[in-house]
């Protein structure tokens, strides 16, 4: 069984880690994944907080480190990209291995390459927060591209049970269990033949043509109270560039934009919209970001030589279902409504990996194409200056 350390309580280790561990983990009691011992935490506020029985908090790493195995514990990231080298040198030092870091990796070309080096010298097993890649609507989106019929998933007993029922998770090999990253995350994900859902199973649609992507959410109280992200473009493309890597292969830059955000008097350098437009050996990417808009909206549409695919990804945590459009040419258009807790299937997956002795090398690719990717769009849009100061 795993131990669970979380590296700093704010909006995604307190927030997103602990609430999804707080789900898995009385549910797989009999499982031989989780630990049923108390979450230990490292933040500087330890003498402040208070979350709960179920967390032990300290102040420090060496003190943590104390209180547990590290060959045996799970250690969540979720401080700033701009802080991780040192601290993975620390994590290192003290014997961790199993590291979950939240995306991005890093924020700069030279700091990857830090932490990749590292990574191999102290034999580190990385994974990188993608819940997009574990979605149930990315791995339907997937199956379009692959010119599959996914078809109407069979039922199980977790499905008869409701969307907040957690599968077995001791059945299967790493290629057919149902929190494998191959299968896109647990049977939550999957949909059930009773979902909200118009039409016949999904018809392969041809060559995929063109994604674009919309992410657009008000984000001015934290861009105001925190610079732990430089750019726009370290806030919500991480995610959505994965998902394209994903679905059409890999990319070349062929232009970014990028704006300040404006409350008022106030002006934050860089933090306003991001777009990106990239190009795949046979299909186009581009994707928008609107960190000042007064809605919430995560949307990708994809074009095929024979029909056009809208998607909607959950647009909180606190609703975790998808939709899914889909109209081909000759046929009725189908509209689907189906389970999507993506950072719940990603993290059961993910512990799952380290007790399975995954390497993660292949997320981990991913995620430092998203770091070249997005370093290049700084290289287009910054001035000197302003490169040098967000790295």
């Amino acid at each position: 069984m795993l131990r669970t350390l979380i590296i700093g309580l704010g909006r995604a280790g307190a927030g997103l880690h602990l609430t999804v561990l707080r789900k898995l983990r009385p549910a797989w009691e009999e499982d031989v994944v989780f630990d049923p011992a108390p979450v230990i935490a490292v933040d500087p506020r330890a003498h402040a907080l208070s979350v709960g029985p179920d967390v032990r908090v300290t102040a420090s790493l060496a003190e943590a480190a104390r209180l547990l195995d590290p060959a045996r514990t799970v250690v969540h990231v979720c401080t700033p990209p701009i802080v991780r080298l040192e601290l993975l040198r620390e994590l290192a030092e003290l014997g961790f291995r199993n590291i979950i870091m939240e995306k991005p990796i890093t924020t700069d070309r030279a700091t990857l390459a830090a932490i990749l080096n590292l990574a191999d010298a102290e034999a580190l097993k990385l994974a990188v927060v993608a819940p997009w890649l574990a979605s149930a609507l990315t791995a339907r989106l997937s199956d379009l591209v692959a010119k599959r019929d996914p078809g109407p998933v069979s039922r199980s007993p977790s499905a008869i049970a409701g969307p907040d029922a957690v599968p077995d998770a001791t059945a299967g090999t790493p290629k057919d269990n149902q929190y494998s990253r191959r299968t896109g995350g647990d049977a939550r994900n999957r949909t059930d033949p009773d979902s909200h859902r118009t039409g016949t199973s999904i018809q392969a649609l041809g060559a995929l043509r063109s994604i674009e992507i919309h992410q657009s959410k008000p984000r001015l109280n934290r861009s105001l109270a925190t610079a732990g992200h430089p750019t726009a473009f370290d806030i919500e493309p991480p995610h959505s560039l994965g998902v394209c890597l994903r679905l059409a292969g890999p990319a070349r830059l062929v232009d970014a934009r990028l704006s300040d955000m404006t409350i008022g008097s106030v002006v934050i350098p860089n933090m306003g919209s991001a777009e990106l437009m990239l190009q795949h050996d046979s299909a186009t990417t581009r994707i928008v970001s609107d960190l000042e808009s007064p809605v919430r909206e995560r949307r990708i549409e994809l074009d095929f030589d024979g029909g056009h695919v809208i998607g909607h990804y959950p647009g909180s945590e606190d609703d975790h279902y998808a939709h899914l459009h889909v109209a081909g040419e000759g046929r009725p258009p189908t509209r689907e409504v189906f389970p999507d807790d993506a950072l719940t299937a990603y993290v059961g997956d993910t512990y799952r990996g380290f007790l399975l002795g995954d390497d993660f090398r292949s997320e981990l690719a991913i995620g430092c194409q998203v770091v070249e990717l997005i370093a290049e769009a700084k290289d287009l849009c910054l001035t000197g200056t302003e490169a040098a100061s967000v790295g």
